[in-house]
């Protein structure tokens, strides 16, 4: 389970995401924080652990926040879109990553695709249409939003 995080709530963040650079090269360049699920736990509850984990992020769910799940090389993964709860980084995460990267969604999608990252990509590419729906809610209810 995994997450695709914005970088907040404000209109010059909730156009940015979260990257994690992992520590070995085998899991690739650039990922979305992600990982197994634990047996006491549900998939929401294991995305949430680890974005902690691999990107020292504590996070809520928009909504159910589920995108779906996505076929990799080795695993099928379930992907939710989250936010970033206010002041919360950690600054330490579980070694699996080296480092952590907030940059503009469209910076991200060019980022993965030249790293043959083909899941994360898609994604990605549905976060950002999901993205773009909560951007118009926040403009016709910001009431709903503060």
């Amino acid at each position: 389970a995994g997450c695709v995080v914005v970088g907040g709530m404000s209109p010059d963040l909730i156009n940015k995401v979260y990257l994690t650079v992992p520590s070995d090269a085998f899991y690739g360049k650039l990922v979305l924080p992600k990982g197994r699920k634990g047996l006491d736990e549900s998939i929401q509850e294991a995305a949430i652990r680890e974005v902690g984990e691999e990107a020292g992020l504590q996070v809520r769910l928009f909504g159910d926040g589920y995108l779906g799940e996505f076929m990799g090389e080795m695993s099928l993964t379930h992907y939710y879109l989250a936010f970033p709860v206010l002041n919360t980084r950690q600054p330490k995460m579980d070694g699996e990553m080296r480092r952590v990267i907030l940059m503009p969604i469209d910076d991200a999608l060019v980022q993965l695709d030249r790293a043959d990252n083909a899941r994360d990509f898609k994604v990605v590419c549905l976060a950002k249409l999901r993205i773009i729906e909560i951007q118009k809610q926040m403009q016709d209810f910001p009431e709903l939003f503060d």
